[in-house]
């Protein structure tokens, strides 16, 4: 069986030369929807039938279904994720509507701040900035979070 609402798998080169695998279903203006890093491209299975009004692209980062699970030495949101992603749109589309997921999101803002002019419209779904926040905020965060896990141990998850 084929047809627009069926899915198809397809497959890009990162620059590292590792596969990434995404899947594509659907017909219309082009939706990109970025899972986060405890997830997979599966997670949207619920969102599928926004393939009668979208073509959907769902890339899986690496380690995830069946993209590479090889990592490079600059491995980040804001680099090699953003560089595998561009891998993907590249090829699939120029302009799109972009949806992220925890750590997609953060993907999805990266690529925002780096391509807005490709971005119709952005959405965020409880993104993970941490990794995008400059040094020293980051740092105060990641004490504050240090601080309630801490609490949590010792007095049990209500107290934390």
């Amino acid at each position: 069986m084929s047809g627009p609402n069926m899915p198809s798998i397809h497959s890009a080169t990162a620059p590292d030369g590792a596969h990434l695998e995404y899947e594509v279903v659907g017909d219309g203006e082009p939706l990109v929807i970025l899972h986060g890093i405890f997830a997979g491209r599966r997670t949207f299975s619920s969102q599928r039938e926004l393939a009668d009004r979208y073509r959907l692209i769902l890339p899986s980062l690496r380690g995830h279904d069946g993209s590479g699970k090889e990592l490079p030495p600059d491995y980040g949101i804001d680099t090699s994720d953003l560089r595998d992603l561009c891998a993907v749109l590249n090829v699939e589309a120029e302009r799109f509507h972009l949806i992220g997921h925890s750590s997609g999101g953060a993907v999805a803002v990266a690529f925002a701040r780096q391509y807005p002019e490709r971005v119709r419209k952005l959405v965020l779904i409880e993104p993970t900035l941490l990794s995008l926040l400059p040094s020293g905020g980051r740092a105060r965060i990641e004490r504050e979070w240090g601080e309630v896990a801490e609490e949590g141990r010792r007095s049990g998850d209500r107290a934390a």
